[in-house]
């Protein structure tokens, strides 16, 4: 429950060769989070670099159809309806790695490289490419958090070599251009308040 920090996934992935998959967190009608667009967003991002992915659940699909919360029903008529919007960000995760042309293929979590604080900053990265996600969430409870208004930064260990930034806005899928930037200890700030994905890519 609230694997938004991707803990047990760093932790399986010890024992393991294998894929690991943090299966029914929580549910968007279930043990459900209070702001679930942000909690499930959150998910996802630290799941996918902590070597894994968590699983979405919406409605109570087990149970008879009521044409309310239970059976099943496709996730925009839900959502249309008003029933859910959970998962209204899990398209932005294709759209980021649609426009750069990464995979996760041979990219190894390094949560240290950002401070060792994974319920703020998650970190996955190659020698060349560094994917961080800044989760600034408003409290210390992931039952209740959401992205807090304040711009949040993070402090990176780079190797020495030059660096190019980009921020992706995973709750509108644009992107802002950052500076370019020595190797070393660097701090950046994201462009606004929220939740960021921050991209570096060696020059």
């Amino acid at each position: 429950l609230d694997q938004v920090d991707g803990r047990i996934l760093l932790e399986y992935r010890q024992k393991a060769a294998a894929p690991v998959i943090n299966d029914e967190d929580r549910y968007e009608h279930y043990r459900e989070p209070q702001h679930p667009r942000y909690f499930f967003r959150r998910l996802m991002w630290a799941s996918l670099l902590s070597g894994g992915h968590a699983t979405y659940g919406g409605l109570s699909t087990f149970e008879p159809y009521d044409a309310d919360l239970k059976g099943v029903q496709g996730y925009f008529d839900a959502a249309r309806a008003g029933k859910l919007k959970g998962a209204h960000d899990f398209l932005h995760i294709h759209t980021f790695f649609r426009d750069t042309g990464l995979t996760l293929a041979g990219v190894t979590p390094d949560d240290a490289c950002v401070g060792g604080n994974p319920l703020h900053w998650k970190c996955a990265h190659t020698e060349n490419i560094y994917l961080i996600y800044l989760a600034n969430p408003s409290g210390t409870e992931p039952e209740t958090d959401t992205a807090a208004e304040s711009t949040p930064n993070v402090t990176v260990q780079l190797p020495e070599a030059t660096f190019t930034a980009a921020w992706f806005n995973p709750t509108t899928a644009l992107w802002h251009r950052g500076e370019t930037l020595p190797g070393d200890r660097q701090t950046l700030t994201a462009p606004d308040g929220g939740d960021w994905i921050l991209l570096l890519q060696r020059k």
